[in-house]
């Protein structure tokens, strides 16, 4: 989209004909997740609108998703690290700044980063590519394939999304919330280990399924350098530690070096690390200790009361992750070692290490 037509865009917005019938009759969703045929990402909005434009408002005539929240608890949440481009507008005013946003972004309104006086509304625009990723509205020379819109306002009078182009409800692009949200007791813990950067974009899905140790050698990297507050590469040169790019004839995956490199995660023998298998949870109770004695973390004296690991290698391993609130028993006395470790399991107890690793 052309930077000149933007601002003849708002002009418009701001110049239609309302319909108020139209807006009160609009009852607001309280949480979708919606994903639009252009784009791999997913949206979880909050109180949206129960419908949706498409227009073509674009030099390209490409389609436009136009979407609106209304009152002051309006929120979208990407599951995928997008550029973002905000503007307040009224109509003797204009102000528009650019925001990268990190993986698994969130926006409410108002916005912590847009001062607001309750007398305007905002707008956050996409651009969607032909591979399906995002990026701010003219951020990138890669060809575009449709434009999203999502458009925070005060004032449930006005519309802005119900235009002349035919309005849609926001269900007909809902997204299966089986495939897409973790369980209701991993959810809190896994939204928190997505915002604080801990979580790989492509593990944003099937939450219950088993983990795969090479995406468990990913964010225990990813948590070393949260607690550690430096690069991997850093952290190693820290330990006199180096890659070893032959150390597995199965994976060249830079994580998964690197966690070997640090004694973390080891291979299966025959310089494979079988980078798709899977974890039991005795595994990546070890797995827990060897980071935190990497980081300097004292892990030795402390017990646990799991009875159903009396004689199990790894009933030395939980005593530390245990009193750290970091690994929890299936019951007060089970701990079920050799069950397979889960996707939201593994992003937990990744996110349950972050403080005491910090310390």
């Amino acid at each position: 989209m052309k930077k000149h037509v933007l601002p003849l865009l708002l002009t418009f917005l701001l110049c239609i004909t309302i319909n108020p019938s139209t807006a009160l009759a609009a009852e607001l969703i309280p949480q979708i997740s919606i994903k639009t045929p252009e784009c791999d990402a997913v949206f979880t909005l909050e109180n949206v609108n129960d419908y949706y434009v498409v227009g073509t408002g674009t030099d390209e005539n490409l389609p436009l998703y136009r979407f609106e929240f209304t009152g002051t608890d309006g929120k979208v949440t990407c599951n995928l690290t997008a550029g973002i481009w905000a503007n307040s507008f009224w109509p003797d005013e204009f102000w528009n700044d650019s925001y990268i946003a990190p993986a698994g972004w969130s926006l409410s309104y108002p916005a912590d980063w847009l001062e607001m006086d309750g007398e305007r509304a905002y707008m956050v625009h996409l651009t969607v590519h032909e591979d399906g990723s995002l990026d701010a509205w003219w951020e990138s020379d890669k060809p575009a394939v449709a434009y999203i819109q999502f458009i925070f306002g005060y004032n449930p009078n006005i519309p802005y999304v119900s235009e002349d182009s035919p309005t849609h409800p926001v269900s007909e692009l809902a997204v299966s919330p089986i495939a897409e949200s973790p369980s209701p007791w991993a959810k809190p813990e896994v939204e928190a280990a997505i915002e604080a950067g801990l979580v790989p974009e492509h593990l944003f899905k099937n939450y219950a399924k088993p983990v795969s140790r090479g995406n468990v050698a990913q964010m225990f990297i990813n948590l070393i350098e949260k607690a550690s507050g430096q690069s991997i590469d850093d952290f190693m040169d820290s330990k006199n530690v180096s890659i070893d790019s032959n150390a597995f004839t199965d994976t060249s995956d830079r994580a998964v070096l690197a966690a070997n490199a640090l004694g973390i995660i080891q291979g299966v023998g025959n310089n494979r690390f079988d980078p798709n298998g899977t974890l039991t949870r005795a595994q990546i109770a070890a797995i827990i200790n060897r980071v935190a004695r990497v980081i300097g973390v004292e892990t030795e004296g402390y017990t646990h009361g799991f009875t159903d690991v009396m004689g199990h290698w790894c009933s030395v391993e939980l005593g530390w992750p245990v009193h750290a609130g970091i690994i929890k028993g299936e019951s007060a006395s089970s701990f079920n070692p050799n069950g397979n470790l889960t996707t939201e399991q593994a992003i937990a107890i990744t996110y349950r290490s972050l403080a005491p690793l910090s310390q």
